[in-house]
């Protein structure tokens, strides 16, 4: 039994020496490959970045990955892509790896105050032009509806054009469709009825020819 369980404890161990040796052989040429393509972005010394949220509470699949306040890099340890960055607003200091790191896409945010004062003034400016232009505007297309409603009444009243001299196109005389009749109706009805039991007795007597020969041919 001793030694049964001495082999099964050196096979065991050889396998697993064995496969630790080819994953470490696997993944030292998967980070060959993958080390070929790789570009490594390094930050500067006051550039705006964001870290990464790393404790998350529950799945929040739609949640935000990044921090929404930026951080101002102050420094990149020597030798490893470690960087020590400041909160933009003030705080202390924190030492996070450039995995943790993402460049900050938007702008900084100017001061409210004359953000509004900004927004109110060009927001007056246009109320003001808008009000000066829509009386104008009005005014014309009021003008411009009563010269088109003018000239429909003048073509529908008058087959003439100016000095008598008579339109290229004058208008047709319109006359109300036909009325159908119970007596057309009947005899359309009847002409079906007729054709209709011509080719019924057309194809009774194909059909007893049909028979007659596969009779003889038996």
């Amino acid at each position: 039994y001793s030694e049964y369980v001495q082999t099964l404890h050196d096979c065991l161990s050889d396998a697993y020496a064995r496969a630790n040796q080819m994953s470490r052989n696997a993944k030292r040429q998967q980070k060959k490959y993958y080390d070929r393509k790789a570009k490594d972005q390094a930050f500067s010394p006051g550039d705006r970045v964001l870290v990464k949220i790393c404790h998350v509470e529950g799945r929040q699949k739609l949640g935000d990955k990044w921090e929404s306040r930026p951080y101002i890099v102050v420094k990149k340890q020597p030798k490893v892509p470690v960087y020590v960055v400041q909160p933009e607003d003030g705080g202390p200091e924190r030492v996070l790896h450039r995995n943790l790191l993402t460049q900050c896409m938007f702008l900084p945010m100017e001061e409210e105050g004359t953000m509004l004062d900004l927004d109110m003034t060009s927001g007056d400016k246009d109320l003001q032009e808008e009000a000066e232009i829509e009386p104008s505007l009005q005014i014309g297309e009021s003008e411009q509806e009563e010269e088109e409603s003018a000239h429909a009444i003048l073509d529908d009243q008058e087959p003439l054009l100016g000095n008598g001299i008579p339109r290229k196109n004058p208008p047709r005389a319109r006359h109300p469709p036909k009325k159908l009749s119970y007596d057309s109706q009947v005899m359309t009805t009847e002409e079906k009825h007729q054709k209709i039991r011509r080719g019924w007795e057309l194809w009774q007597r194909e059909k007893a020819k049909r028979a007659h020969r596969h009779l003889q041919n038996n």
